[in-house]
């Protein structure tokens, strides 16, 4: 798996941030101090109105509304998260792609930080955690207001 080789952990087995974020099991995620990304491979087959997707200020809870044997192989995401968001500004949406002739879908969320601090991880709990002190703090002059 190529993605696994990109990865690489500090002396103290923190996650060398990757897009100033982190790859775990169940997901991939990047952030800027203003939001966070998060990436989460669907199985084939599963669309929108079979998720049931939950953003709370403190909380996300990801899971299949129930029916389809496609639905039962989406492991739930579930937990506290990291830091507070703002829900009115944070959307989630179904990517499609193809690579090397696989059709993928993947669930993209855009959570809205409140407070402008580089997260460790995504939900609180979930390994690795990625080392806040190695990520790249420079902002582009187009940034600033």
């Amino acid at each position: 798996d190529t993605k696994k080789d990109k990865i690489r952990y500090t002396d103290e087995g923190k996650q060398i941030p990757i897009g100033n974020g982190g790859s775990t099991s169940r997901y991939v995620w990047t952030q800027t101090l203003e939001e966070v990304t998060v990436h989460i491979p669907l199985p084939e087959g599963l669309r929108g109105k079979d998720l049931n997707v939950k953003i709370g200020a403190t909380s996300l809870s990801i899971g299949p509304k129930g029916g389809t044997a496609s639905e039962s192989a989406l492991v739930p995401i579930e937990g506290t998260l990291f830091g507070k968001i703002r829900t009115s500004e944070s959307t989630w949406t179904l990517e499609s792609s193809s690579h090397l002739s696989e059709k993928m879908t993947t669930l993209q969320l855009i959570l809205e930080k409140v407070h402008k601090t580089w997260w460790a991880t995504v939900i609180s709990g979930d390994t690795p955690l990625i080392d806040t002190t190695l990520v790249d703090s420079t902002r582009h002059i187009g940034t600033y207001n």
